[in-house]
């Protein structure tokens, strides 16, 4: 029998994949705000679309965790004018970053 700690520690990994790689993962331990998550998107995706997408031939995937669809978040992504949709939250079938997190899940001796 295994045994679990007594106060969960939860961690938020954000991350990218495109068929130009993938972006740097991005660790946030604690609660994560829209605030957090536009310093996420400023420090994680902005580098990665100006390396990888100088031609601006991408599309920003989000599901619609209302951390994303914040006011501060659409402002910043539009601000920026970075293309993006959003999609269902933990929809594996229309946003495909989340089988990467279902894998990690499963291999993860953290997982609950």
């Amino acid at each position: 029998m295994k045994s679990k700690p007594k106060h969960v520690i939860k961690v938020h990994i954000w991350g990218g994949i495109s068929k130009r790689g993938t972006t740097e993962s991005v660790i946030l331990k604690g609660i994560m705000k829209a605030e957090h998550y536009c310093t996420i998107l400023q420090d994680g995706l902005l580098p990665f679309i100006s390396s990888h997408f100088p031609d601006g031939d991408y599309r920003f995937q989000q599901d619609n965790d209302p951390k994303h669809t914040n006011w501060l978040v659409k402002s910043y992504l539009e601000d920026r004018s970075i293309n993006w949709w959003k999609t269902p939250a933990e929809s594996p079938d229309l946003n495909p970053i989340e089988n990467v997190w279902g894998v990690i899940k499963i291999l993860s001796p953290y997982s609950q």
